[in-house]
């Protein structure tokens, strides 16, 4: 295992070899398993392979393959950065996100270093939070 992510009932393993596995409450698919189904045992999330670091937060997860990243889990306001506020318990990509060097994942909306060096932020943005408002891209 290289890293760890811990959301509000569940938690995601990045094994060294690219893949992940999660595990615990799954209500709003931030599992990514394609179902609503809690789990007390790690299980692989379908299809995501190449994973360079991962993040969770509230009830979501987020994966960074590269530039690249993949959200799942609760999006009411926005959370999965895929420009919906539609739910989806499997990875959806982010829309726009190319030159992603980092991710951080809060409550209700997540922030991406990019590789030159700025930040951009989606999701929750009642206080002002994401400074600049929308998906990165």
């Amino acid at each position: 295992m290289t890293q760890i992510a811990a959301g509000h009932a569940h938690v995601c393993a990045l094994l060294q070899d690219g893949t992940v596995r999660c595990w615990g409450g799954n209500a709003q698919g931030q599992l990514g398993l394609g179902d609503q189904v809690d789990r007390d045992q790690a299980v692989a999330v379908p299809g995501l392979t190449g994973v360079d670091e991962i993040a969770a937060g509230g009830q979501r997860t987020c994966a960074r393959s590269g530039g690249t990243g993949q959200c799942w889990g609760l999006n009411a306001q926005g959370q999965l950065g895929d420009g919906t506020q539609t739910s989806s318990a499997v990875p959806v990509a982010v829309s726009g996100l190319t030159d992603a060097a980092a991710l951080h994942l809060a409550q209700n909306h997540a922030f991406v270093r990019r590789t030159d060096g700025t930040w951009a932020g989606w999701g929750m943005r009642w206080s002002g939070e994401l400074h600049h408002g929308g998906a990165p891209g």
